[in-house]
């Protein structure tokens, strides 16, 4: 049982105590306890919010990640990841996400969290008490890093700072398709922000290339994936 203090006398405060497992009473004579300082920031900050990432970066290691918010008024909060290196209460690492809220702002203190373990990946569940907004997110901790494109035509990017190099190093690989289907099975979406439409490849194509990709969990966001072309009508 993780248990941690983010006002009061207590803040910062963070007590691991093995649990019995079978109902009974938590062993507080065993617990661990993470003083206020051991999950700081940068900047000193103690999270304001923790909740359990369980194996979310994919390591496969014994003991659990966390989720946490961390910041202040003038440096602002972030949606952090603290990963375990191999230890009770080793979380001393906290790597800011770049992510955003759900609504796409910076207030990640007006946000609480809380994590549940599903069987395609972890569950993280963000509300807003002040307006009662709820939200999940899945994976929030992944960034991509590689972009797959299908192009009719090659262009050239050297002039916007790209090098050619080997396909296990590329972190942009453009396709030009011998199967025609490739592009006309594509469909055109608007973005959210300035409502430029883009076209989107089929999804099975989008999962046959994210099969190829590495990552721990590339089976369950491929399922995911699945899951959710299932369940919408793509084209009419």
């Amino acid at each position: 049982m993780f248990v941690y203090y983010p006002t009061g006398w207590n803040a910062g405060l963070a007590v691991i105590a093995p649990s019995l497992d079978d109902g009974g009473p938590v062993d507080g004579n065993g617990a661990t306890l993470l003083y206020s300082g051991t999950m700081t920031d940068l900047n000193g900050n103690n999270p304001i919010a923790v909740a359990d990432a369980y194996d979310s970066a994919g390591t496969h290691g014994a003991y659990p990640d966390l989720f946490a918010i961390v910041g202040d008024p003038v440096s602002g909060y972030t949606l952090d990841y603290y990963p375990n290196p191999g230890g009770t209460g080793m979380y001393f690492m906290a790597n800011p996400t770049p992510l955003p809220t759900p609504i796409g702002g910076a207030d990640w203190d007006a946000w609480r969290i809380a994590s549940k373990l599903l069987p395609t990946g972890t569950a993280l569940l963000l509300w807003n008490p002040s307006t009662g907004a709820l939200f999940d997110l899945y994976a929030p901790w992944r960034r991509p890093d590689r972009i797959v494109a299908y192009v009719v035509h090659q262009p050239s990017l050297e002039g916007h700072g790209f090098a050619t190099v080997r396909s296990a190093d590329a972190t942009v690989a453009l396709c030009t398709p011998r199967d025609p289907t490739i592009l006309a099975m594509s469909r055109t979406l608007p973005t959210k922000r300035n409502a430029i439409p883009r076209r989107y490849t089929d999804p099975l194509i989008a999962a046959w290339d994210l099969r190829r990709s590495p990552g721990g969990d590339v089976d369950a966001a491929v399922d995911r994936l699945r899951t959710r072309a299932l369940r919408e009508r793509l084209w009419g």
